[in-house]
């Protein structure tokens, strides 16, 4: 699992066009690297220099392209530039099945793999907690969140159904500047 980097942020709302990221924490077998700050052109700028460093690795999270888009918008928005890079989400793993269309969220998941995790707050909570100034309880959750992440991760691939997703997709995401470009058209049509 030394090629796996979990990742995860935390945000001010649901749209990238008029909310903020507050925190971004990524995970590795051994470290944990969390960027928090007031200021989130800082945030940004430490989390590409970690990708810089990292860029043959591949990046997991659950729900990921939400954390995906808000990274690369915000980064435009905060004139950073970006890289691509490889990612991979565990919600897609877990679904293969698509005709089930049950997604299940991190905290159900995680029970249902025996994850350990401490569900008491929601990404809907961060707006409030940022404005309260409590950037350490945002960055306790994010930190635990990237951890459950990596761990029902590795969990999903010593079950097999990680190898069996990408043999049924054949892929991973390559994001890069066109992915990019085409959503940016789309916050920028909203």
């Amino acid at each position: 699992m030394q090629n796996i980097i979990s990742f995860d942020c935390e945000t001010t709302g649901l749209s990238p066009s008029d909310s903020r990221i507050t925190c971004i924490c990524v995970k590795t077998e051994k470290e944990k690297y969390t960027f928090a700050d007031q200021d989130e052109a800082k945030i940004l700028m430490d989390f590409w220099k970690f990708v810089n460093k990292n860029i043959e690795k591949l990046f997991v999270g659950f729900n990921v392209m939400f954390d995906v888009d808000f990274v690369l918008i915000r980064s435009l928005k905060n004139g950073i530039c970006v890289r691509k890079f490889f990612i991979e989400d565990v919600r897609d793993i877990l679904n293969i099945k698509r005709e089930y269309r049950f997604k299940g969220t991190l905290e159900y998941w995680a029970d249902f793999f025996d994850v350990d995790h401490n569900g008491n707050l929601i990404g809907s909570d961060m707006p409030k907690l940022f404005e309260q100034g409590k950037i350490d309880i945002i960055k306790e959750h994010c930190e635990d969140d990237v951890r459950t992440v990596f761990e029902l991760y590795k969990k999903l691939k010593n079950l097999g159904l990680v190898d069996v997703y990408r043999k049924k997709y054949d892929k991973y995401v390559w994001y890069d500047i066109e992915n990019f470009i085409y959503l940016l058209k789309q916050y920028k049509s909203k």
